[in-house]
């Protein structure tokens, strides 16, 4: 599996992985591992800005920095905007949507949090398993975060993952890549142990599976950004790759609100005199601080035994300043620099605040869509026709399903719909259209509703 240090999951490939895939003569593209590892330093808040000490002078003590995980919000934040609840995979051919329906009934929820690590990691994968060698062979997709996730040179992908056979925990490798001989794709998986990761053999697993049809049977998921680290690699870059230096700023704005809140806390100094002393001894009983609010006075000033420190707090310069933060954030990870704010006076944006705003923000949903669709369209093709071939149905031609976005969160639905039926009432556009675009009917079922003749009006497309 993907090595682990005290950190937790570390994005840079295992030693014995890559062995054993050059062993293979292959070339696993390990280009991008170190930008993976940064990224996900940012993304879990583990790196060295989170974890510096206090410089006491003679060492360093444990500071615990708190944190609004901006990386983790702006990579959570594409797919809740990108993959809502009306959402959908679709196809027309009957056999796909068959498939869809069983092998991907939830995909949008099964899928959300996998797409978030794919966008602040640069990439991950879908491949295509198999299943039922033995007897009816069915395919589903599994998913690979970065760290699990080896890009070949050329075409191809390696994937690592801890699996259970026979009820003994294996690490398994295994490959998607075409065969050059017959041009098909090829699923070739090996098994090691946890412990030394020796290579071990099982009836349980098919080692070689040919899928009998040409398509790649692995799709990488990436956010729709150039990569100027790696020209030729597979993987991708981080969605927050660009806006590093304001995570710092909103974290460190963050940090000084917390210390500014922390540091102003009223305290009161009492002097010893004003303390009840020990009969016998003579000292004043208690310790020298209550709650870290009270404290007894070493020396005070002479006739004001209890003097409080209670200073400004400057909170309305902490919060500006982390309002300022956001925005930055905001505008330099693609959403523009009005979508993050820390005022609460400024409430909520409606559709058409978001629209008018934030042109910015439209292009690149749309951007991400196409990434997405692109690789799901492509692997779910792979999955039903290396389902057919397996089971003796090779096709000819394989379906093309497609995606449907639900861009209301983004767009103002309530404001076209408006203007859709004010260009209706002025006999500008035809009635049938309004429910072909707003309820799903086809175009016959359409004009059927509403009367319209099919004669000389326009197509919807």
């Amino acid at each position: 599996m993907a090595r682990v240090t005290s950190k937790g999951v570390d994005c840079r490939k295992p030693e014995w992985a890559l062995r054993e895939l050059r062993g293979m003569g292959l070339s696993p593209d390990t280009s991008m591992d170190d930008m993976q590892e940064r990224w996900r330093s940012w993304w879990s808040c583990d790196n060295p800005f989170y974890t510096a000490g206090y410089d006491m002078g003679e060492s360093l003590e444990p500071e615990e920095r708190i944190s609004l995980r901006p990386a983790q919000m702006v990579a959570e934040e594409w797919p809740a905007l990108i993959m809502t609840d009306g959402t959908e995979l679709r196809a027309d051919d009957p056999g796909m949507a068959a498939w869809i329906g069983r092998a991907m009934p939830d995909w949008v929820d099964d899928n959300a949090d996998f797409v978030a690590q794919a966008f602040a990691l640069g990439c991950g994968a879908w491949t295509v398993a198999v299943d039922g060698l033995g007897g009816s062979p069915a395919t589903s997709l599994e998913r690979h975060p970065a760290w699990a996730t080896v890009p070949l040179e050329g075409e191809g992908v390696a994937t690592l993952a801890r699996v259970s056979v026979g009820g003994r925990p294996l690490d398994r490798l295994q490959v998607h890549a075409p065969d050059p001989d017959t041009g098909h794709y090829r699923v070739r998986t090996r098994l090691f142990t946890v412990d030394g990761h020796r290579e071990v053999a099982s009836d349980e697993v098919a080692a070689d599976v040919d899928t009998g049809q040409p398509l790649p049977t692995y799709a990488i998921v990436r956010p729709s950004r150039s990569n100027p680290y790696s020209a030729y690699s597979q993987a991708g870059v981080s969605c927050f790759d660009s806006a590093l230096d304001a995570v710092r700023v909103v974290d460190e704005s963050y940090n000084q609100l917390y210390w500014q809140v922390r540091v102003s806390l009223p305290r009161v100094f009492v002097d010893e005199a004003a303390l009840a002393r020990d009969p016998e001894t003579g000292t004043p009983l208690g310790r020298a601080t209550v709650d870290h609010v009270i404290f007894r006075a070493v020396r005070s000033v002479e006739g004001a035994p209890v003097s409080v420190y209670n200073p400004d707090t400057h909170v309305g310069d902490m919060v500006a300043s982390l309002d300022c933060a956001l925005s930055t954030l905001g505008l330099k990870a693609g959403f523009g620099q009005d979508y993050f704010s820390f005022d609460r006076a400024s409430g909520l944006k409606t559709a058409t605040e978001v629209v008018s705003d934030n042109a910015a923000l439209m292009r690149n949903v749309r951007r991400h869509e196409n990434a997405i669709e692109a690789a799901l369209t492509s692997v779910v093709r792979a999955a039903y026709a290396t389902e057919e071939a397996l089971n003796g149905r090779p096709l000819a031609e394989v379906p093309h399903p497609s995606v449907t976005w639900d861009d209301s969160v983004v767009t103002d639905t309530e404001a076209e719909r408006a203007t859709m039926k004010d260009d209706i009432a002025r006999g500008l556009c035809p009635a049938w259209l309004y429910p072909a675009r707003y309820y799903g009917m086809d175009e016959a079922e359409a004009r059927a509703f509403t009367g319209d003749a099919a004669a000389g009006l326009p197509d919807l497309g």
